[in-house]
């Protein structure tokens, strides 16, 4: 006679497997902002690393490192506006107004605003919002 823990186990994992299988399976959470990349998040984890040690050297570590990091989070993100002024600049060229707007919107409004996006003609005068 099998428990209802064991039937319970069984049954997670076969739901587990299925949704790997099926949609795939994605480690850690995706960065808030699209020009992070996967190498900056390995930066940040090896300096997160040095940060509460109590050592000179470890000091001069995460220092070493944070100005590492600072250099390739300035490139990535003048990477990614570079790319997003192209696409801007090729949906001008051909006439696209309509999503030039969107695509500003979508890229400016997303970084500043974040969950709080509110199209401007639902917005309340006296709120704000």
């Amino acid at each position: 006679m099998i428990s209802t823990e064991e039937r319970w186990n069984r049954l997670k994992e076969v739901v587990k497997t299925a949704a790997v299988e099926t949609i795939g399976f994605q480690v850690g959470s995706a960065p808030r902002k699209p020009m992070v990349t996967t190498e900056m998040l390995q930066e940040m984890e090896e300096r997160r690393k040095w940060k509460h040690q109590g050592t000179d050297k470890a000091k001069r570590e995460y220092q070493r490192l944070n100005n590492q990091l600072r250099k390739t989070t300035h490139k990535a993100r003048e990477k990614w506006w570079e790319e997003q002024c192209g696409d801007l600049e090729e949906l001008q060229a051909n006439g696209r107004h309509d999503l030039v707007y969107d695509h500003v919107l979508n890229a400016c409004c997303n970084l500043q605003l974040g969950m709080y996006r509110v199209p401007i003609f639902y917005r309340v005068p006296s709120t704000g919002y």
